[in-house]
């Protein structure tokens, strides 16, 4: 087994910019410390008091560990208020994990942005976090996530891979995370079957192909069917409007458009009837939290990074020959870590009177977590990171614009 390095990089100083071409658009992990996330007041706020006057009421979504011998991701969901889980951590209770939480969808199907106890924290008149932080420049959010539990001895996450760049914020107790990169992805076993990698990380998985931002190719002509009917709507407009101040060609040139906005509107027909976009992204969130209730995700790795060497050389053999990194996230540093890299987390929850002087008045027990998820850019332009307009005009649609802080 070879061993990696990542940077550590301070962020006093460095501009969104310098960390988009140094890292994001390289496609580059690092941890992150010093001025990291202006903005984000969970460092200072995030007590077990705080979260319950905020948030208490909120019913969440909680893993149960059958034992503790369980790594997260393999036990059963239930549901309870926030209260209660946090009363369950200050008892010292090591079974429940708070983890990936599910979500709403609007009229058109599209997936909310966050739910609770994330919502509660964030609508606040004095919000607790901003949706794009200064850091991420003009990246498009897809998610945000609050991850919670309490385990003296660590639990593994299981070897995995996201779909979406992520900004892991650490508030408590310690991460240790072993990571690989995308271009492994062939020989570590997938639940899935890869099909591409494309060259920014982003796995696809037989039947799920997808742009290098994540964009399914039946979204993207959708979207292009619905310009192409409000240019031929518009074009019949004017030409109606040059039959009746009598234009000479005006009739013909009626004709030709009246027949060109049929086409279009036949085509977003089409595309209105394929599979809903929307719909099947909900799934693929609703797919991070493994449980016995539900088969393997496709991005989930049968790899068992603990095995003995003997067991991974008989079931899998590839992994021997991986090259990948361990680090440890400590209270108050982020990890970037770019679509497509795997990554197994160990989440022990460490002494909470040990803390980084960001960390101020996150004070508890266990370890916790905040995550910032971003569609993967695939373009290097830090002012227009991905080359199609398809979520910077669904964050638009949202009523934000771009880079809403």
């Amino acid at each position: 087994m070879q061993n990696a390095a990542i940077a550590r990089v301070d962020m006093d100083g460095l501009t969104a910019k310098q960390f988009f071409e140094e890292y994001v658009s390289p496609r580059k992990p690092c941890i992150l410390f010093g001025n990291v996330m202006p903005g984000f007041k969970g460092f200072a706020r995030w007590s077990n008091d705080y979260l319950k006057k905020y948030a208490g009421d909120s019913v969440v979504r909680v893993e149960r560990r059958g034992d503790l011998s369980e790594g997260y991701g393999k036990g059963t969901n239930v549901h309870m208020p926030f209260r209660e889980f946090l009363e369950m951590m200050e008892a010292g209770d090591e079974r429940h994990y708070m983890t990936t939480q599910e979500l709403g969808t609007d009229s058109d199907g599209r997936p909310d942005l966050m739910s609770a106890p994330c919502t509660d924290l964030h609508n606040k008149l004095d919000s607790d976090f901003p949706l794009v932080p200064d850091l991420a420049g003009n990246l498009v959010p897809m998610n945000y996530n609050i991850w919670m539990g309490n385990t003296q001895d660590g639990s593994s996450s299981g070897l995995h891979h996201d779909f979406h760049d992520n900004i892991y914020v650490l508030l408590r107790g310690q991460k240790r995370f072993r990571l690989l990169s995308p271009a492994d992805a062939p020989r570590l076993y997938t639940s899935g079957r890869v099909v591409k990698v494309h060259p920014n990380g982003r796995i696809c998985y037989e039947g799920q192909m997808t742009t290098e931002d994540g964009v399914e190719l039946a979204a993207l002509d959708a979207m292009a069917a619905e310009k192409e009917q409000a240019v031929a709507t518009a074009e019949l407009e004017e030409a109606e409007e040059a039959l009746l101040t009598g234009e000479r060609g005006a009739e013909a040139r009626v004709r030709r458009a009246e027949r060109r906005l049929d086409k279009a509107m036949e085509r977003s027909l089409s595309a209105e009837m394929d599979d809903n976009i929307y719909e099947r992204t909900s799934k693929k969130r609703k797919n991070k939290s493994r449980s016995t209730e539900e088969p393997s995700p496709l991005n989930f790795s049968a790899v068992d990074c603990y095995a003995a060497p003997d067991v991974i050389r008989q079931h899998t053999p590839c992994y021997l020959d991986l090259k990948q990194t361990m680090v440890t996230l400590q209270p108050g540093e982020c990890l970037y870590l770019p679509s497509g890299w795997f990554h197994e987390v160990t989440s022990m929850s460490g002494d909470p009177t040990q803390k980084s002087t960001m960390v101020t008045g996150c004070a508890g027990t266990g370890h916790l977590a905040f995550n910032y998820w971003f569609y993967p850019p695939d373009s290097g332009n830090f002012e227009k990171p991905y080359k199609s307009d398809f979520w910077p005009q669904d964050w638009q649609e949202r009523g934000h614009i771009k880079t809403n802080k």
